[in-house]
């Protein structure tokens, strides 16, 4: 099994869980806007938990059982992975849950979470100085998805109080979205396939708990920019941007 410093480890996997937890909480928060009752944000996180549980528990198992590292199987764990990826991201952006983050937040927060694609990033280009990542999945390579979290960052800083419009903000998620969609490719390129086209192997991402990387931590940012869209076709003919959701 591929393993690293427990530092760096024990990065990773809390990144993951503060994603997690932030997406928890967005989704308890997220009916403030409309004062729903104490009751229904409990019944919601409830359900949401779940299926985070589910979310990060499956590819776990399928990493530890060894069906997700197993290319000579059938179907090829490329396929599994990307089932999982499409029911993922359509379950958490197109469901009740998706509908609810959506109204509940603005362009700005839903843009601004993105931000931590830049520790995703980070942690990619230590994870290749120790010989886990190969070069291609970093910015050293052909990864440029540390545009997307500069691009949130940037948003955060210095557009708190003074809105962008919306075609800024469908610019910003294409973008973002595209550069998501350029690593994913490069990454399945880089797997044991007889389509692999990059030398050095990007297996490592199909193991325990490194799976996370594809079928978490990416599957939520491609969800994010979706739910921004949604965002954007709920508003169009409304007031252009809103502002963060209450406090």
């Amino acid at each position: 099994m591929l393993t690293l410093p427990i530092f760096n480890l024990v990065l990773f996997v809390g990144l993951v869980f503060t994603m997690a937890g932030l997406t928890l909480l967005a989704v308890h928060q997220a009916g403030r806007v409309e004062d729903e009752p104490l009751s229904t944000s409990k019944q919601w996180t409830t359900y949401t938990s779940i299926g985070l549980m589910l979310w990060l528990g499956i590819p776990f198992m399928l990493a530890k059982l060894g069906i997700t590292s197993n290319f000579n199987a059938k179907p090829s764990p490329v396929i599994i992975m990307l089932v999982m990826g499409l029911l993922t991201i359509f379950l958490s952006a197109f469901s009740p849950v998706g509908k609810r983050i959506a109204k509940g937040f603005s362009l700005y927060a839903l843009f601004g979470f993105q931000v931590y694609r830049l520790v995703i990033e980070i942690l990619l280009m230590l994870f290749h100085k120790q010989g886990l990542a190969p070069i291609q999945v970093t910015l050293e390579g052909r990864n440029w998805d540390v545009l997307t979290g500069l691009l949130a960052l940037g948003v955060l800083v210095f557009f708190r109080n003074k809105p962008l419009s919306r075609p800024a903000y469908t610019v910003l998620n294409l973008i973002g979205l595209g550069l998501v969609l350029n690593i994913t490719i490069v990454s399945i390129l880089s797997l044991p396939v007889p389509f692999q086209v990059f030398a050095e192997s990007n297996i490592w991402v199909t193991q325990a708990p490194y799976i996370w990387l594809p079928t978490f931590l990416v599957q939520l940012a491609v969800a994010g920019h979706i739910v921004s869209f949604r965002k954007l076709w709920m508003e169009r003919k409304t007031h252009p941007v809103m502002k963060l959701a209450k406090a």
